[in-house]
């Protein structure tokens, strides 16, 4: 479905949610940008379909912004925090190349973090393989 042929108070609704999120994110108010993008999400998903660029485009902010708590948590030490929000973006940028590299960047910092070389290094070099094509 295109935006040209949604309900206009569903619209409205999108249009009051995105509204929030950039808020948020202008605060640096990330997880309650998280959990209305979460709920964007799903209205979008179910109006426009998961293959939307709507969808996709929530999508990549979601992502953005996971990464950037991941490194929050992992400066702060919480790694575990960290691991659930990479795991999260790690499913969200299936189809973005970008985030997938930041994500993939940032799993190599949780890793070294805690210890494991080798699975760093495993992320390391998928993060270069996807920016080196871009």
């Amino acid at each position: 479905m295109e935006i040209s042929n949604a309900d206009p108070n569903i619209m409205m609704d999108i249009q009051k949610l995105e509204e929030n999120v950039k808020q948020y994110q202008s605060e640096s108010k990330y997880i309650e940008a998280i959990g209305v993008l979460e709920e964007l999400l799903k209205i979008k998903k179910i109006n426009f379909g998961s293959n939307s660029r709507q969808f996709t485009k929530s999508c990549k902010q979601l992502c953005e912004i996971c990464n950037i708590l991941a490194v929050y948590y992992l400066k702060k030490e919480d790694i575990n925090s960290a691991l659930d929000l990479l795991k999260k973006s790690e499913e969200l940028c299936e189809n973005n190349e970008l985030g997938q590299a930041m994500t993939f960047n940032n799993m190599a910092c949780y890793y070294r973090r805690i210890g494991k070389m080798r699975p760093a290094l495993n992320f390391l070099q998928r993060a270069l393989t996807i920016e080196s094509r871009l």
